[in-house]
């Protein structure tokens, strides 16, 4: 082919590109097409996919859509009758909330824990409801645009990835079943911060209110554990459970905040007891002689003999109770020991300078902080 057919040919290609694109071009600013008055919406030519979904919204299953359209001289052209979230709160009213800077006029009774002269409102809800929900229809409960632990991720994903993280020694199970994260949080507004239906104690004590498997394990019911012994540990007394958990996933077991270990017998580390030392000053087992705890005898202190044992120091599980218990400083009356489960005594008596300890761990033994006991 000579220089000059090649040319032409070229010209020739390109003009009928051209002439496809400005086709294409004037197709996509067709105008509408004309449409009957209060014809469907769902027919089988037009959107015929809304009543295919699980969940189909009322005004649309009914063929209302002038209840959130306005249509345009007949046209396949729409607007909206109001802007989220003022148009939805129209109909769902429930969901209403004060404005930006306004007071959520205050009940005649206060819950406890609650902050009734304030109402937290998730930010989605206060700018445009449709970041959530799909206002035609859906294959999800409440018309959510996709799964609740998908959609709460697309947000929330530092506090997704601590629960889903491969590195998770324990992870939450109320994320990723049932409600999801929808157990624990409301996803409109509440009195509570961070969206929690009631106060951080009581929403986790809706659940915790009976013995919970878990990674193998029997979670103790905490609430009758708690209101049934004398002697509460001061977080749970406060109501407070972060301080020691963390509510999605943790790198440690129990969804622990920091580290403590979970065996009868460890070697004594400050960084082992991470979690009791956050409150408990480190002294109570780094200091061999001090005044500065109630076990003692005369100046020695019995922590520190009790937990630098090499290899078997005493943790403080052994004789402390997490939560609650019927003894002063949370003492248990027996713990778990061994692969059976043996409930070691404790054997512990209060006396009004020192005590005696008639465990399963050895012969009875006496301290007095006035009056040491001597020992062979």
């Amino acid at each position: 082919m000579t220089t000059a057919a090649r040319r032409a040919a070229y010209v020739l290609t390109f003009a009928l590109f051209a002439l496809l694109a400005l086709q294409g071009a004037a197709r996509a600013v067709e105008a509408p097409k004309d449409l009957v008055p209060k014809a469907s919406c769902t027919s089988t030519t037009c959107h015929p996919g809304f009543a295919k979904k699980k969940h189909v919204h009322g005004p649309v299953s009914v063929g209302e859509c002038d209840s959130c359209h306005v249509w345009k001289n007949n046209k396949h052209s729409f607007t909206l009758a109001e802007k989220s979230p003022k148009l939805c709160v129209g109909c769902h009213d429930d969901m209403d909330f004060p404005k930006k800077g306004e007071k959520k006029k205050e009940p005649a009774k206060k819950e406890a824990g609650a902050k009734p002269a304030k109402l937290f409102v998730h930010e989605p809800v206060a700018e445009d409801c449709l970041t959530c929900h799909d206002a035609h229809a859906s294959d999800y409960k409440a018309h959510l645009i996709s799964s609740v632990v998908e959609l709460c991720g697309t947000c929330h994903d530092e506090e997704l990835d601590k629960a889903k993280s491969k590195t998770a020694v324990s992870r939450h199970t109320a994320v990723f079943e049932g409600k999801a994260c929808l157990s624990c949080h409301k996803p409109h507004s509440s009195k509570f911060a961070k969206l929690l239906p009631a106060a951080p104690m009581d929403t986790c004590l809706k659940c915790h209110d009976k013995p919970l498997e878990a990674g193998g394990r029997t979670i103790a019911n905490l609430k009758e554990e708690i209101t049934t012994h004398k002697v509460v540990h001061a977080p749970v007394q406060d109501k407070e459970c972060l301080p020691c958990h963390t509510p999605h996933g943790s790198k440690l077991p129990s969804l622990l905040t920091a580290t403590y270990p979970e065996t009868f017998y460890a070697p004594f580390g400050v960084k082992a007891y991470a979690l009791c030392f956050s409150c408990h000053d480190d002294a109570l087992a780094t200091k061999e002689q001090t005044k500065d705890t109630e076990f003692r005898n005369g100046e020695r202190n019995l922590h520190y003999v009790h937990v630098h044992k090499d290899p078997k120091g005493r943790t403080c599980r052994d004789c402390h109770a997490a939560h609650a218990s019927d003894q002063s400083f949370q003492l248990r009356a027996s713990v778990p020991f061994g692969r059976i489960g043996w409930k070691l005594p404790i054997g512990y008596t209060r006396t009004a300078s020192g005590g005696t300890c008639n465990s399963g761990c050895h012969a009875p033994k006496t301290y007095d902080r006035k009056n040491p006991v001597k020992y062979e």
